[in-house]
């Protein structure tokens, strides 16, 4: 791979105030030299541009987290209507009507809460009092 392929993966944080004191202090000692076929004109129109790019996302970044406000509200507000006719569903047809499975419903569970399971008697550890060792 030669020097002008490598390219850094990442540039660092600070990458604007690089630019600026690379150009300046450039442009103040040699103006006219080229560096390795850079000119400090090459490195302020880098900086613009990249300037540019980054308003341009901060401006599409701000247009995202309005969006996603306007998502979750629409989202929230249709998933209140489908309960709305789900539960109208349920009030018209009863808990247990097949027409229930048109709306996404199942008709079959019954609603209400679910028996204890005797875990003692699940595991085969019928522990009852004769049979204790104390």
């Amino acid at each position: 791979m030669t020097a002008k392929n490598k390219r850094p993966k990442y540039f660092p944080a600070n990458i604007v105030e690089q630019a600026k004191v690379v150009a300046g202090g450039w442009e103040k000692n040699i103006q006219d030299v080229k560096l390795n076929g850079i000119m400090p004109r090459d490195i302020r129109d880098g900086l613009r541009s990249f300037r540019e790019l980054e308003d341009r996302m901060g401006l599409i970044n701000k247009e995202l987290r309005d969006l996603k406000g306007k998502y979750q509200t629409a989202g929230r507000s249709l998933f209140e209507e489908i309960q709305k006719v789900r539960n109208g569903a349920r009030a018209a047809f009863g808990l247990h009507d097949r027409r229930l499975a048109d709306f996404g419903l199942n008709p079959n569970v019954k609603r209400g809460r679910p028996p204890k399971k005797n875990v003692v008697k699940q595991l085969g550890l019928d522990l009852s009092t004769e049979e204790r060792d104390l």
